[in-house]
């Protein structure tokens, strides 16, 4: 956008019929697995699961059903394993009973369930020649953000996937406590088609457009014009103001910053009166009265007085 200028300046224009709609990036899983689990018990493992809704580009909404499979001890007597695996299934895939991503996770049972290793993070390769099987390839995962991508079969972008990190500080995701199997907290954008309800202006000058499926989606920048000498403007009418030799040429900052503020949405504007100078004017005004005053007053009794030499 031109900032030493109006040129770059456009009406802002806003149908009332707009609609939206925003794929899912990122989720993030805040869920405890069951330490006992990964206790020998002789029995088949106690496969848990939960599905999580996500929506692609065009606001569709799919599951992504997240497995989480335990590694039992392998004989009476041993420690627990504290090891999982977490398969991940796309409904919108080409074959909804294979995982699209697989991840394996350990545990420390010393430090309150903490994600220790996410070894073998996969994901699933969906570029290759349609019809071929999907084979999975490596996958990075970034230990401080703890988080791995699962390509999801309709979506746009990877989506993010916060699974927990090693790292001190970090809390949240994927743990492991002598508990119940709980998705305690699990997070995530994205949102179905929508229809405008409502305008918002936020500090920043940006026009928010919000959806009745509470989407919120920026449609215009507002900026805030700034002068050299703002008393140098031409005041017009409806409180607007032009430029002038005396005032400078324009420059168009985004609200808060450099040498201006925030837009108060909901706010009326305050007078842009001088309070100072209005009171000395007034205080001015109120002598010169009270001079007036005195000279009637003077004048009045003179007259007064001549009236009764005159009986």
């Amino acid at each position: 956008m031109v900032r030493d200028g109006t040129s770059g300046l456009e009406p802002v224009q806003v149908s009332p019929f707009l609609t939206a709609a925003q794929n899912t990036s990122t989720i993030s899983l805040g869920v405890n697995l069951p330490a006992r689990e990964t206790e020998f018990s002789g029995a088949p493992p106690n496969v848990l699961e939960s599905p999580i809704q996500y929506f692609d580009s065009i606001g569709r909404e799919k599951t992504l059903r997240i497995v989480y499979t335990p590694v039992p001890a392998a004989a009476a007597g041993d420690p627990p394993t504290n090891q999982w695996n977490v398969s991940f299934f796309d409904s919108a895939g080409p074959d909804p009973a294979a995982p699209i991503a697989s991840l394996d996770l350990a545990f420390d049972d010393t430090q309150g369930g903490v994600l220790l290793n996410p070894g073998g993070v996969t994901e699933v390769d969906l570029t290759g020649t349609p019809g071929a099987p999907l084979g999975y390839s490596p996958a990075s995962y970034d230990p401080v953000t703890g988080q791995i991508a699962v390509q999801a079969s309709d979506g746009d972008v990877p989506i993010r996937i916060f699974v927990g990190s090693p790292e001190p500080g970090v809390t949240g995701g994927i743990s492991q406590l002598d508990a119940e199997f709980a998705p305690t907290n699990i997070i995530k954008d994205g949102a179905p088609a929508g229809t405008l309800s409502s305008l918002e202006v936020d500090e920043r000058g940006v026009l928010q457009g919000v959806y009745d499926t509470g989407q919120r989606v920026a449609l215009f920048q507002i900026p805030i014009a700034d002068v050299p000498n703002m008393n140098g403007l031409t005041a017009l009418s409806n409180q607007a103001f032009a430029l002038s030799p005396a005032s400078g040429n324009v420059f168009l900052h985004d609200a808060n910053t450099g040498p201006v503020g925030t837009i108060e949405s909901f706010s009326l504007q305050q007078s842009t009166v001088d309070v100072a100078r209005e009171l000395t004017d007034l205080i001015s005004t109120q002598r010169a009265y009270s001079s007036n005053a005195t000279v009637i007053q003077t004048v009045d009794e003179m007259l007064q007085e001549t009236t009764n030499i005159k009986r």
